[in-house]
């Protein structure tokens, strides 16, 4: 009886060459999360895979869930969203690498996170886009990666005492604690003006605020030491 086969989104997150002919590779999908497939002869036929396992796309991918262990069998895979432009300059390429880093080290294998990756195709269009804010992309993401796995920041009270930041103030910033923390709670490392950290607290409402390229590099540092402190990426 032939195996089940599964079709799935998926984002291509790692691969390392197998053997002389087989690629081993992570995916990130719509309907499993997380996982690793073995793709036989993807380095000497295109005929099943067609040049497909390529970073930054989303991918068709059809695969077979495997009999022992974790490592599921790809069957056949197509790219369905090219984004060829991210590979045109080394800061989109980087930007895109560093985001789907923090995706394939702080996820869990084969545990569905239909909402992240959604947010992962978004991340990856807009970086494919006219003239993207490389911090503020990755920025983005990292916030709602974090958002996504429950360790997302608090910017609108004290994490420690819970006492509500007064409209218009700046406030320190405890990426590790979760968030800020008021003066009389010991602060953080981070000072946040008061524009940027009203903007944040209110984000979902209004994503497409602008902001300066110092606000992009100041979010970015946030994220990063946040996503570093819970999850150790």
């Amino acid at each position: 009886m032939a195996a089940h086969i599964t079709h799935a989104h998926a984002i291509l997150i790692g691969r390392v060459d197998y053997g002389e002919a087989d690629v081993i590779a992570q995916l990130f999908t719509d309907r499993l999360g997380r996982i690793s497939v073995l793709a036989r002869g993807a380095r000497r036929s295109q005929k099943r895979f067609g040049g497909a396992l390529e970073p930054f796309h989303t991918l068709r991918v059809g695969l077979t869930a495997p009999a022992r262990g974790e490592l599921f069998s790809l069957k056949d895979a197509a790219i369905l969203r090219p984004r060829l432009s991210i590979t045109t300059s080394l800061e989109r390429l980087e930007a895109a690498a560093e985001g789907l880093s923090w995706l394939k080290r702080s996820t869990l294998p084969t545990n569905p996170e239909l909402s992240l990756f959604e947010r992962a195709e978004t991340f990856l269009d807009a970086l494919s886009g006219d003239s993207p804010r490389f911090k503020s992309e990755l920025s983005t993401f990292g916030f709602h990666l974090l958002d996504s796995l429950g360790f997302g920041l608090n910017f609108s009270s004290c994490v420690s005492c819970d006492k509500e930041c007064p409209e218009g103030k700046a406030a320190w910033v405890h990426p590790a604690r979760g968030g800020i923390i008021c003066v009389e709670c010991g602060g953080g490392p981070i000072r946040l003006p008061a524009d940027l950290r009203t903007w944040l607290a209110r984000r979902e409402d209004s994503p497409n605020s602008p902001l300066s390229e110092s606000d992009d590099a100041l979010l970015l540092r946030i994220a990063e030491r946040a996503l570093e402190a819970h999850m150790g990426v």
